[in-house]
């Protein structure tokens, strides 16, 4: 016989020996439980010399997360007893790191990776001939996301610009959304975060880049900082607002001290 990772029990070649009632037993450290009993019996009937090969239990589709277990069932009947083997429908070869046949069949598949996805072919060869039967199952296994490209923290002063970039991969392809101070931005792919408008102290921030697909999340972070330079001038002094029309203003202030003139390239005014 054969017990599977997953728990099925499996009897091959059964005998008199073999009858009898048979339950399953599940049990943790919390407590144990035992299934509803099954009987087995023999039939009265013989078998003919020659039996066409039957699949009893084929593959099922499975779907799993990188670095599980796959266990891709296979069992078959016949007279002669028939040859399971297993391929791939796309053609690849299956491998064979990692790769375990239990019991009369099953295939076993160790610490699975995107790769392994695909359609397995369960087949039951009678012995010296072409006549066959075949089962097929499919394998999806997907990854969570993983980050290719991080957002880096940065330091501007006001009117700089600046960019978040963010990149991650994963099966199926993840989502990015994008946080600031833990609200909600906007959702995209692969993307880069970035203002339209020059750096303002509203825009210091933690930002957050959030991965997600079906398989998990990631984040990643990064802070800009909004500093004013150590040799900043003062804001300007007197500073009037003359009227000269329905439409104009005349605006003056204070001349800057000479040491403060030299470092001065312009002025801006915020209406």
């Amino acid at each position: 016989y054969t017990v599977l990772p997953d728990g099925i029990l499996q009897i091959s070649g059964v005998t008199r020996d073999d009858i009898g009632t048979y339950r399953c037993l599940a049990r943790n450290p919390a407590n144990s439980r035992h299934s509803k009993e099954a009987w087995l019996t023999l039939a009265d009937s013989t078998h003919p010399s020659n039996q066409e090969p039957v699949i009893l239990s084929g593959p099922q589709n499975l779907t799993l997360t990188v670095h599980q277990t796959a266990i891709l069932e296979c069992v078959a009947t016949g007279n002669p007893r028939p040859i399971v083997s297993w391929s791939r429908l796309d053609g690849r070869s299956i491998g064979v790191e990692g790769i375990q046949v239990l019991g009369n069949g099953n295939l076993m598949i160790l610490d699975v990776s995107v790769k392994h996805s695909g359609v397995y072919v369960c087949a039951a060869n009678r012995p010296g001939t072409r006549v066959r039967r075949t089962a097929q199952g499919m394998l999806l296994v997907q990854a969570p996301p993983e980050f290719v490209q991080w957002p880096q923290s940065v330091s501007h002063v006001p009117g700089d610009n600046t960019t978040f970039s963010c990149e991650a991969r994963g099966s199926p392809e993840p989502t990015l959304v994008w946080l600031k101070n833990g609200k909600y931005l906007s959702p995209q792919k692969n993307a880069r975060l970035s203002a339209d408008n020059r750096v303002t102290s509203a825009d210091e921030a933690l930002y957050q880049c959030i991965a997600e697909n079906s398989a998990g999340t990631s984040q990643a972070s990064a802070r800009l900082a909004v500093t004013l330079p150590p040799d900043s001038p003062k804001a300007p002094e007197k500073v009037m607002v003359v009227p000269i029309s329905t439409t104009s203003v005349r605006v003056t202030w204070a001349e800057p001290p000479p040491e403060v003139m030299d470092g001065i390239i312009g002025y801006v005014l915020h209406i």
